[in-house]
């Protein structure tokens, strides 16, 4: 169970690095196309240049790609976890039809 607390632990801190390299990412994208010279009277960056609407719509393209591929490694690795302990399961089981041996039998 540690390991998988660890791991959970690690992914948690992944997901956060790449959450903050993905906004300095945006800042920089916006800062290239000159639309991040200060925030708007209500503290939010302008969006109102056709050039940001571009910018920040492939932007969210990618991340809603980059969350699917992040999914379906989730979905794949749980399967192929899955499978592997039904494997161990399956194999720390006799065969089906084979004579189980009993404490106290003797076979001759």
């Amino acid at each position: 169970m540690p390991a998988r607390i660890s791991a959970w632990q690690q992914e948690r801190a992944q997901a956060r690095e790449r959450a903050r390299q993905e906004a300095a990412r945006r800042q920089r994208l916006l800062a290239e196309a000159g639309l991040a010279g200060g925030p708007s009277s209500r503290g939010t960056p302008r969006r109102d240049s056709p050039q940001a609407q571009v910018l920040l719509q492939d932007l969210e393209r990618q991340q809603r790609r980059e969350e699917k591929r992040r999914q379906r490694q989730e979905r794949q690795e749980a399967a192929r976890s899955a499978l592997a302990a039904a494997e161990a399961a399956a194999a720390s089981q006799p065969p089906p039809g084979a004579p189980t041996k009993t404490p106290g039998t003797v076979s001759s």
